[in-house]
């Protein structure tokens, strides 16, 4: 192991292969899907807007169609994508993976296999090159704005970042039955998370709930899950507190740990990836509901972590800052 500047990853003798694509179509491909997913809702509520009888004010079923969905949704992401499927943090049935992946395609980042691939760089690279979404440094090397750092963190880097290279970062996912099912069929998943709240919406009321619901528990959850995505990527490597023996710029924040439902507890799950349950578990919602769950048999074999024990003074977390270890 080789420890480095996450600002200066060339002061390494170490050859480092970031196993990221070369290819410029795969690249312009994977970005212009970035953009589709990004574009979607947003377009899509529009023409709602537009063209049909959706209430701008969301009814009453509406509101609480999209907190449901908005839930299921951020479940599938932090619990089925980031915790099952990117780190193993516990293992789950066939059926319970299916669920979390539906649920977490629904919020429209990419198939299970690229968002996982990405994560697994992320966490490799972590703050230095070729991390995808850091604040600190892209592919080409360092970013020394800290603006434009944080746009490119935010969703910047759905449009310049290179394609990770499935083989090298997912090779588990690429022999999941279902890992492959939920990507290949990773469009019509993420277009159901739109078309079961617009079918919900008829069911209740016709086709203004239709409509309604659509817009609010479909386009708008999206967008809202779009910047949850964002803050995760950027705050959390920005703003906040680290763990004693942090090797990355990682930060616990807790005013985004409560936003997020545990995952502002950024500093220690960068040292402590795979486990289920961050610290200080008494804030990490997802993690409570990992346990919960494991209570009703749904999950098991929970992998534990170390007591978290934060850096008590400004110095302390100065001595912190840029270093990182491959």
């Amino acid at each position: 192991m080789s420890t480095v500047s996450h600002l200066n990853p060339s002061s390494s003798s170490i050859q480092i292969n970031p196993h990221i694509s070369q290819s410029a179509s795969e690249n312009r491909n994977k970005h212009i899907s970035n953009a589709v997913g990004l574009a979607f809702p947003w377009l899509t509520g529009l023409l709602l807007i537009a063209f049909t009888p959706a209430e701008i004010i969301p009814t009453w079923f509406a509101w609480n169609l999209e907190m449901l969905f908005v839930t299921l949704s951020s479940i599938g992401l932090g619990i089925g994508f980031h915790r099952h499927y990117t780190h193993h943090a516990f293992k789950t049935s066939q059926a319970g993976k299916m669920v979390l992946g539906i649920m977490g395609t629904w919020t429209m980042q990419g198939s299970i296999t690229s968002w996982v691939a990405d994560h697994r760089r992320h966490h490799r690279f972590a703050d230095q090159q070729f991390d995808p979404h850091s604040p600190w440094a892209d592919d080409n090397g360092p970013i020394t704005s800290r603006l434009a750092g944080w746009w490119h963190a935010h969703v910047g880097w759905k449009f310049k970042g290179a394609v990770s290279d499935e083989k090298r970062y997912v090779p588990d996912l690429l022999k999941d039955p279902v890992a492959m099912f939920l990507t290949r069929y990773y469009w019509l998943v993420a277009i159901s998370g739109y078309l079961l709240p617009g079918a919900l919406g008829w069911m209740y009321g016709g086709w203004q709930e239709c409509a309604t619901c659509l817009l609010w528990a479909g386009c708008f959850r999206a967008i809202v899950l779009q910047q949850f995505e964002g803050i995760a990527n950027s705050l959390t490597h920005l703003f906040g507190s680290k763990v004693e023996g942090s090797q990355d710029e990682s930060r616990n924040n807790m005013v985004i740990t409560f936003v997020l439902l545990g995952e502002g507890l950024h500093s220690y799950h960068h040292q402590n990836a795979t486990v289920a349950v961050n610290q200080p578990s008494k804030f990490d919602a997802f993690g409570h509901m990992i346990v919960f769950c494991e209570r009703l048999g749904l999950v098991w074999d929970l992998r534990k972590g170390k007591p978290a024990t934060i850096a008590a003074t400004p110095a302390s977390q100065a001595r912190l800052t840029g270093a990182v270890t491959i």
